[in-house]
């Protein structure tokens, strides 16, 4: 009896053990796919806001249109900033015809943008570190080709 308890509590724990090698097995090779993903790979189409623009037009024009938190600003696919809409948010509506989306962007900087070829988890680190929460891809000439926002599931 004692032999027959332990044999199905070892028969158990191996189908355990082979549960939970079968588990890392598979998050390994979502971690090493997501590794091997480049910002290409998955890089929306730049929706940009004319740095000239009046934040009106801009949220007339092109927030209805397409709603999302950041928008890069450029002008013929070269990169000036982030426009951050909490940043609007706290510029009165009565100023918004006459504010310009070059006056209320995040400067362009280093952190905001990456280049082809990047991987997804340098992409999201770099978004997660700008305050932005969304990062321009550049090509390697410097001209913005796409836009990637952070916590973009592959």
């Amino acid at each position: 009896v004692v032999f027959y308890g332990e044999f199905f509590t070892g028969f158990w724990a191996v189908l355990a053990g082979l549960f939970l090698y079968d588990s890392a097995k598979s998050i390994i090779r979502e971690i090493e796919a997501a590794r091997a993903t480049h910002v290409e790979d998955v890089m929306q189409l730049p929706i940009g806001a004319d740095p000239d623009a009046t934040l009106q037009r801009f949220v007339d024009e092109v927030l209805t249109v397409y709603p999302q938190a950041v928008f890069p600003v450029a002008r013929d696919r070269h990169l000036f900033g982030m426009l951050v809409l909490k940043d609007v948010k706290l510029i009165d509506r009565s100023e918004w015809g006459r504010k310009l989306v070059r006056d209320t962007m995040r400067p362009v900087s280093p952190d905001q943008f990456i280049e082809i070829g990047a991987t997804i988890p340098e992409a999201h680190a770099l978004a997660a570190e700008n305050g932005c929460g969304a990062v321009g891809v550049i090509d390697h000439s410097g001209r913005l080709v796409g836009f990637l926002l952070a916590g973009h599931q592959v």
